[in-house]
């Protein structure tokens, strides 16, 4: 069979065309779709990146603050916090003031509880509770003053003087 100059250059330009398109459907277009779905995703992937980092980093921190919890717990004293408080008060010579102390346990979770003491102090001047208050800042116990609430009384310069003292407390089998 011999093809004429014509029908060679239709069959030549004809193979090229079908090897052009060829390569482009094969090559270059799958190429430039996935090129446009990077410039797409990538930056959804940073963002997403970005927020697992940060997350990281709170937990993290997180953690840090329950070591830091669990090693205070593990250093708690013994002493019951109702003895700590009548400590103080004794130290500041408020006992004769005492009205009443209420002690409660309010469970957190298996590993822990809020201890809590309630104190009413009546008829004292603010020099009196100035002694108790930096002898439970100062004590070592992790004590923390929740509340302090102050009602001024009919007699001049005393004060009704209700307290609210908490620590975290580990719960031991």
């Amino acid at each position: 069979m011999r093809l004429t100059t014509r029908e060679r250059s239709w069959a030549i330009g004809l193979a090229l065309f079908i090897t052009a398109y060829l390569a482009y459907a094969l090559v270059l277009e799958p190429a430039w779709q996935r090129t446009t779905d990077l410039q797409r995703v990538i930056p959804e992937k940073l963002a997403t990146l970005q927020q697992v980092h940060t997350k990281a980093a709170q937990v993290q921190h997180l953690q840090q603050q329950i070591d830091l919890l669990q090693q205070s717990a593990a250093n708690q004293p013994t002493t019951p916090l109702l003895a700590t408080v009548q400590q103080a008060i004794q130290h500041a010579n408020l006992t004769p003031c005492l009205d009443k102390m209420t002690p409660t346990r309010q469970p957190l979770d298996a590993a822990y509880a809020l201890e809590s003491v309630s104190a009413d102090l009546n008829q004292i001047t603010l020099q009196q509770l100035l002694p108790l208050l930096t002898h439970l800042q100062t004590n070592h116990h992790s004590i923390r003053l929740q509340s302090l609430h102050l009602q001024k009384t009919p007699t001049k310069g005393r004060w009704n003087a209700s307290l609210q003292i908490s620590r975290l407390k580990l719960n031991t089998p």
